[in-house]
């Protein structure tokens, strides 16, 4: 099953990169697919250049790319695939994400350590908010197949393009895969008390909402998964802290891969990196596969 085969790699020479780089190699091997290291260089050293050793912006550019191409030919080795180079000039989070757009790359791969004093940065939550297309995080330099991811999913629309690309990536790596659905319900919630909302204290009311969320569920998981052949193992937790709750079942299960939607429930979603996507990407030590609405992915 092709998933993506077209994949843009941000590449600047950090060992983060160049891990992400050698991942999305391994990815487009394995879906005889093509990449492009691309490598953002900033208005403001263009400049320097040009002031200070008097140097046109084509031999500036020219200069990059080489150094660019020899070091990504050492990392690709004797691989089936070999970069594309490409050097931009911009920001990192935009150059990356129009260039994404522009050749509708269906990947774009980033490295970002995981220790807690270097966490994902600007530049990755900002591709996310800005991409088309899904964005794998890489962390903890990951390389090889992964073999628990966990998908999680507000079983809103956004839930089954979610768990599909979960799943495809489940079935071409051979993975375990567990579907979470964590949510704060009415009866947890401290100012339930103070609205007298009483039902939700009842053990009817309450078996009947876990039910119809189980419900929900198993329609999510047939709809996203008749085409493929995979029976991912559904989970319902209910936490105040739904984020956490993600967290934990992704820590317990030893999960390489998480899975959720880069966009949050607001009336700007298609800017604005929802609440619950940003504490998952700067909550979470392993990958992290980001999926945008289908408004906003490639069509």
């Amino acid at each position: 099953m092709k998933t993506f085969r077209t994949i843009i790699s941000g590449f600047d020479f950090t060992p983060d990169s160049e891990a992400a780089l050698k991942e999305a190699l391994r990815i487009a091997a394995e879906e005889n697919g093509s990449v492009v290291a691309c490598h953002v260089v900033s208005p403001r050293y263009i400049d320097d250049q040009q002031q200070f050793l008097n140097l046109p912006t084509d031999v500036i550019l020219s200069k990059v790319r080489e150094a660019v191409g020899l070091r990504t030919a050492e990392i690709a080795g004797d691989g089936a695939v070999q970069p594309a180079i490409k050097v931009l000039i911009g920001r990192p989070e935009f150059a990356l994400t129009d260039e994404a757009r522009e050749i509708r790359a269906e990947l774009l791969v980033l490295g970002a350590a995981s220790e807690p004093k270097l966490r994902t940065g600007v530049i990755a939550r900002r591709c996310i908010q800005e991409a088309s297309c899904p964005v794998l995080i890489n962390r903890n330099h990951h390389g090889g197949r992964y073999h628990t991811i966990v998908a999680a999913v507000d079983l809103t629309d956004l839930s089954r393009q979610v768990l599909e690309a979960a799943a495809k990536i489940a079935v071409d790596e051979d993975a375990s895969m567990q579907v979470i659905h964590a949510h704060y319900p009415p009866w947890l919630h401290p100012t339930n008390v103070l609205y007298d909302l009483k039902p939700s204290q009842d053990s009817d009311y309450q078996h009947q909402y876990q039910e119809l969320l189980g419900e929900e569920m198993d329609q999510l998981i047939r709809a996203s998964s008749q085409f493929l052949p995979i029976h991912p193992k559904p989970v319902v937790v209910e936490h105040v802290n739904p984020v956490s709750a993600v967290l934990n079942a992704v820590h317990s299960s030893k999960a390489d891969l998480l899975t959720f939607g880069s966009r949050g429930p607001s009336s700007l979603k298609e800017r604005v990196l929802g609440t619950t996507a940003e504490r998952l990407l700067l909550g979470s030590n392993c990958s992290i596969l980001a999926v945008p609405p289908l408004e906003t992915a490639i069509a």
